[in-house]
């Protein structure tokens, strides 16, 4: 992967946690789905945000916390759509996923 590239992804990474510094949750959570498309290495940091966001957003009690959990599902669904939609259409979604694998065994070789 060339460095431009990597800096690219870290300025999309930084531009999500400070979206969650700012209380714009919705849009960090499209950044960082956005992310994961780009670049699925970067799955190794989605459980540390998804506490993130679980934390200070969904805090609070009662249905609210049903609302805003159904609200960032549907941002990363519809992030997720707009990225895999033409793939499953296609129906290659199988050739997707054996690039991915292929990519993190060459990774892990390293």
């Amino acid at each position: 992967m060339h460095f431009q590239y990597n800096g690219f992804l870290l300025g999309v990474l930084v531009a999500a946690v400070v979206a969650l510094q700012q209380s714009r949750v919705l849009l960090a959570g499209a950044l960082f789905a956005a992310l994961l498309n780009l670049k699925h290495l970067f799955l190794a940091a989605a459980p540390v945000f998804f506490v993130l966001i679980l934390r200070g957003w969904c805090r609070a009690g009662g249905v609210l916390v049903w609302r805003r959990l159904a609200a960032m599902a549907g941002v990363v669904l519809a992030v997720f759509g707009a990225s895999l939609g033409p793939v499953l259409a296609t129906g290659q979604l199988s050739a997707l996923m054996s690039r991915c694998a292929a990519a993190s065994e060459r990774a892990a070789a390293q």
